[in-house]
């Protein structure tokens, strides 16, 4: 299945450094920057897929010269935005588990060093679908930036 975004879309809420869920908290060390930004992202399912992003090696806002530390707020960093997302079928990415992916999402878009840190039997099923994804990607002062990010599936529940 393939689901095409709007060009210009935008996600309703962007959180700033929200814990990820207990289950899959060991994940935390994988992104490297800071702060940590997460997004929803709606693939048609009962329950909406989360994108975790933030700056590679982050920008944590610290500068040192000297035994002077001067702090300051990072640069806002618009939310890369998903305009293709091709999803195999549903019961290949079923599972009852948190599904985690980790990648380099490049300025042109595209997932790059894509790997798996948690997944399901179809885990490379779905590696192969998210390969073929193209988003927008995140903006630093209006400059394409490339950013680091969690891709994670929530389980699936049986409804009742």
């Amino acid at each position: 299945m393939t689901l095409l975004y709007p060009a210009g879309g935008a996600f309703d809420v962007v959180v700033v450094d929200a814990a990820l869920p207990q289950a899959i908290a060991s994940h935390t060390s994988a992104l490297s920057g800071n702060p940590v930004y997460t997004a929803y992202l709606n693939v048609g399912q009962p329950v909406e897929w989360v994108l975790h992003y933030c700056l590679p090696g982050g920008e944590t806002g610290v500068r040192r010269q000297h035994s002077v530390v001067t702090l300051s707020a990072p640069k806002p960093l618009k939310a890369p935005y998903v305009v293709e997302a091709h999803l195999p079928p549903e019961p290949l990415w079923r599972w009852p588990r948190h599904q985690v992916f980790h990648a380099l999402l490049s300025v042109s878009g595209r997932l790059e060093r894509l790997r798996i840190l948690q997944a399901g039997e179809a885990g490379e099923v779905l590696l192969d679908s998210l390969r073929r994804w193209t988003f927008r990607p995140a903006l630093l002062d209006g400059v394409p930036a490339a950013t680091e990010v969690l891709l994670v599936i929530p389980p699936f529940r049986q409804r009742p």
